[in-house]
């Protein structure tokens, strides 16, 4: 297996993680500590999740045997109010890691999405939805064009559109390790 390292600090209180993927094990390291191997055969799920609706954020989280987990996000912390799209990277990483994880324990699992943010995105567009439907029953009912009730039912059509969006890609579902759903 081809070595690849995805590095990320994912918020201002983590520290600097190595993700380096190779040889059937995952080595993670930080700056003062010794690294930690982890077998592949070792992990047990490796789960995508999204959130955000614009520039999406990517999450993948990897759960091992002993019940430990590690995120990765494509999002990288510079400094306060700076964030680095580590997309690319991350993507040939997961890509890999997803490949590795399944060669080396085919009962492992890979799924995609997080019902707390399908849940959460689905509140969203349900608020939303009727926010524009009480906008459009103002217009319909008053026989008025007001520029309050026009622009209410654009903006709120245009979050519930978008929103909706963000709660179908968070629908879990499991995925073929061969090709997972790494989403812009």
């Amino acid at each position: 297996m081809t070595h690849l390292v995805f590095i990320c600090r994912p918020h201002a209180e983590a520290v600097e993680r190595a993700y380096a993927l190779g040889d059937g094990e995952l080595a993670v390291s930080e700056t003062g500590k010794p690294t930690v191997r982890i077998p592949l055969g070792d992990i047990t799920k490796v789960a995508l999740s999204y959130m955000g609706t614009g520039q999406r954020q990517t999450y993948c989280t990897i759960t091992f045997r002993s019940g430990g987990k590690v995120r990765l996000s494509t999002h990288h912390f510079v400094s306060l109010g700076e964030f680095e799209d580590r997309r690319e990277s991350f993507d040939a990483f997961v890509t890999a890691l997803c490949r590795g994880v399944a060669a080396h324990n085919p009962q492992a699992a890979f799924t995609s999405g997080s019902w707390l943010y399908f849940w959460n995105w689905l509140l969203v567009f349900l608020v939303t939805s009727g926010l524009a439907t009480y906008f459009l029953n103002e217009i319909v009912s008053t026989g008025q064009l007001e520029a309050e009730a026009v622009m209410g039912v654009v903006v709120a059509t245009g979050v519930a559109l978008t929103t909706l969006g963000a709660a179908i890609a968070n629908r879990v579902e499991s995925f073929d390790p061969e090709d997972p759903p790494l989403r812009a």
